[in-house]
């Protein structure tokens, strides 16, 4: 595959060998707070839809009263002075929820070249599903090869992180394209789209690696040669780029707040699931980003994907030995019904957080809060005050 000399040299000047670049990754952290364990339990509720300002106090008054620890909230309503001046004082931790590769669609439309690639040679787009084409379309993902948007997104993380001065920081998306959402159990591990196939992504994997690809050769023949012939070079290489993401927000966010925490999204699939997708499609290797971050959510939707509640334990399990027993684990349950999967009774509610709350679970994080029934607060306010 040819290259242009700019786009070589441009990139090949600050990629390095996987080996490297995860050694880097460590000594970026400061050794205060990543690996620690939490002082208490996360009771968590997990917000993704602004309420109105004047609504704010009466919600806060709210989690106070069901006993929950820690709120995790996108930027707008960080962005709120109404909430930064209600949450003054109280004793619950605040979590901003930063969205990493996937941000803003209209960016990604006007920056095509941002894009991740399909080893399909398609923008890692999400399909629509039939009858769901409103909810199902979303999902589009940068590639965590791009250079010039990884250092947009790092520098607005840090903006928000310097103004708002979260207790701590969500990582989301924070991995290649996936829709895991809509990934039945026994779905075919072929169906899933592989990347990053992108220009930029291939050069820095032979930078990386020192491979020589196919020149002359469609995207697919490439990701078919890759496939074929270096497959385990390939997910070193994807989880080597996460992890160095991971190590250079964390390195610029404690500079703003040191004492912040990091929490990381992780996608909730066991080492073994689809032939250790994880690893392969995601490029989530816990072992890497444990020592990295504060703590670790898996997005326990059992719901949506198609499990029952012990399911929710058995990931938690995984996730919590992948990572070497080093970093809280604190899964998020479904509340509510998505992509038309099935309702989430009271009684399925209750049943996914006892789960939830199995050791070697830190806590448990509802999501999303703000549809949550009545009912389901006051199972919430039982448990977490028993």
């Amino acid at each position: 595959m040819k290259f242009s000399t700019r786009t070589r040299a441009g990139l090949a000047a600050v990629l390095i060998l996987p080996a490297l670049m995860l050694t880097m990754c460590t000594k970026n952290l400061p050794p205060t707070t990543a690996g620690t364990s939490q002082p208490e339990p996360i009771r968590g509720a997990k917000v993704l839809v602004k309420p109105d300002d004047d609504r704010i106090p009466l919600l806060i008054d709210e989690w106070t009263s069901m006993g929950i620890t820690d709120v995790f909230v996108k930027d707008d309503l960080y962005a709120s002075s109404a909430f930064r001046k209600a949450i003054a004082g109280h004793t619950f931790r605040t979590w901003l929820i930063a969205q990493v590769y996937f941000w803003d669609r209209n960016h990604l439309s006007d920056h095509p070249d941002f894009f991740a690639i399909t080893d399909e040679g398609r923008p890692a787009k999400a399909d629509p599903v039939p009858g769901q084409e409103e909810d199902t379309v979303w999902l589009e993902m940068a590639s965590p090869s791009s250079i010039a948007y990884e250092e947009q997104t790092i520098a607005r993380i840090r903006r928000q992180v310097a103004e708002f001065q979260p207790d701590g920081i969500s990582l989301d998306f924070i991995r290649y394209f996936a829709f895991w959402e809509l990934v039945a159990p026994d779905a075919n591990p072929a169906s899933l789209p592989d990347t990053c196939f992108s220009t930029d992504s291939l050069t820095a994997f032979s930078a990386a690696t020192g491979i020589s690809l196919p020149e002359g050769q469609s995207t697919q023949a490439i990701a078919d040669f890759i496939h074929a012939h270096h497959p385990d070079e390939w997910t070193r290489f994807k989880c080597a780029r996460i992890a160095d993401m991971v190590s250079r927000i964390a390195a610029v966010v404690r500079e703003e707040k040191p004492d912040i925490r990091i929490n990381l999204h992780a996608v909730p699939w066991r080492q073994g699931d689809f032939n250790g997708a994880v690893r392969r499609i995601t490029g989530q290797d816990m072992s890497l980003l444990a020592p990295l971050v504060d703590m670790i959510s898996p997005m326990t939707y059992a719901r949506m994907t198609g499990h029952g509640p012990d399911w929710i334990h058995e990931v938690t399990a995984d996730i919590h030995a992948a990572a070497g027993q080093t970093v809280p684990v604190a899964p998020a349950i479904q509340s509510v019904e998505m992509y038309k999967t099935g309702a989430v009774t009271d009684a399925l509610f209750e049943q996914y957080l006892t789960e939830a709350m199995k050791a070697p679970s830190s806590g448990v994080i509802v999501w999303p809060y703000e549809q949550m029934t009545e009912s389901q607060k006051e199972i919430v306010k039982r448990v977490f005050n028993p």
